[in-house]
């Protein structure tokens, strides 16, 4: 096997420097010195090939303190760092996936098939493109958000609905209130709720022994123990 360092004098490669190991090309540097390694790169003595195979083609660090990598782009409107996802070399193959950083308005974007999906904002606020799945697969129709358990919304904080002021929630005592033009309509207080004006029931059913309410669509509203009552 030979070793060899060569510089191009003539043809489409004139001014290159090919660096050789074993008669194979291993580092080609061109003339405004872009490099074309031929194999695996580890930076700060780590081996490439110790590393998972799906992803050992640059490998930076040694294992040891702190690590990392740094893209320096402008701060004018337009100017981006990202990191591109390919699968071909022409046409949108060339960026079917994307994380980019906009360091005019501090706004981080992840795209999927060449499509923003996540949006975070100098302020972290996220916006999603798509549904959302919390613990179970996100839905795909009708639904915005999709939660597998329980949710927790802290004290005093509401869920308004239609982007108005009617909504649901709880007030600093942990009470249920329910919201219709930005005022409350409903209070609970433990097993009470206080209404903020009058309420009104339809007809409805009760069974004389045990008090238990049945469907007006049940079969046993024919029982001989079962009354009608009216409120309204």
């Amino acid at each position: 096997s030979t070793d060899v360092v060569t510089m191009n004098a003539s043809g489409s490669n004139t001014g290159h420097w090919d660096f050789q190991c074993a008669n194979n090309s291993a580092l080609t540097i061109s003339s405004a010195l872009d490099a074309t390694f031929a194999g695996r790169v580890g930076l700060n003595g780590t081996t490439p090939s110790d590393f998972n195979a799906d992803a050992d083609d640059l490998i930076v660090g040694s294992g040891s303190g702190d690590t990392g990598i740094t893209i320096h782009s402008g701060s004018s409107v337009g100017d981006y760092g990202a990191i591109y996802f390919a699968d071909g070399t022409t046409g949108s193959a060339e960026y079917k996936g994307i994380i980019s950083y906009e360091q005019n308005n501090e706004i981080m974007r992840f795209h999927t098939n060449t499509t923003e999906a996540l949006k975070l904002d100098l302020s972290q606020n996220a916006t999603f493109a798509g549904t959302i799945g919390v613990g179970i697969a996100a839905p795909t129709s009708t639904y915005s958000l999709r939660v597998d358990g329980n949710t927790l919304i802290s004290s005093e904080r509401y869920h308004y609905f239609g982007g108005g002021n009617t909504g649901i929630g709880t007030d600093g005592s942990n009470n249920l209130v329910l919201r219709q033009d930005g005022a409350d309509l409903m209070t609970t207080s433990g097993s009470n709720a206080t209404f903020a004006g009058t309420a009104q029931a339809t007809t409805y059913l009760v069974n004389r022994t045990t008090a238990a309410g049945i469907d007006p669509g049940d079969a046993g509203i024919a029982n001989e123990n079962s009354a009608e009552l009216g409120a309204g």
